[in-house]
């Protein structure tokens, strides 16, 4: 649905209380990021790993011993991998600053990118998040 300024609307901030609807919008990172906001593969970069090569996901995911693990090209990356175009360009340095949004913004890449096991445990995850 378009919106009065011509952007497209996702019900999942409330305008009238300047505040994201937690239900809503855990229902689109779950369900409907990965098609709103398809990556882009940019190649092999060096950067910062996301998605299940992330932190937040290696200890849960098992990656296959010749897979290159998907990053957000950044200067200062220490990982080779194949290069994901983050949801937003300061998403590497924000995520150098907080870990906790990091982990967020690895989850969301999991469910973008991921096959069918690393959605479903990017999902759940994102879902334990939201409950706290």
């Amino acid at each position: 649905m378009q919106g009065l300024n011509g952007r497209l609307e996702l019900g999942v901030f409330n305008a009238t209380e300047r505040r994201p609807i937690a239900a809503a919008l855990l229902e689109f990172l779950q369900h409907r990021v990965r098609y709103a906001f398809a990556p882009d593969r940019t190649g092999v970069v060096f950067g910062l790993p996301t998605s299940y090569a992330a932190p937040i996901m290696a200890t849960r995911i098992v990656a296959p011993a010749n897979d290159i693990a998907p990053v957000w090209a950044h200067d200062k990356g220490h990982v080779r991998g194949e290069g994901i175009e983050p949801l937003y360009g300061s998403a590497p340095l924000a995520a150098e600053e907080d870990e906790s949004f990091y982990a967020l913004l690895a989850l969301v890449d999991a469910v973008r990118i991921g096959r069918a096991r690393e959605r479903r445990v990017a999902q759940s995850l994102l879902a334990s998040r939201f409950a706290k």
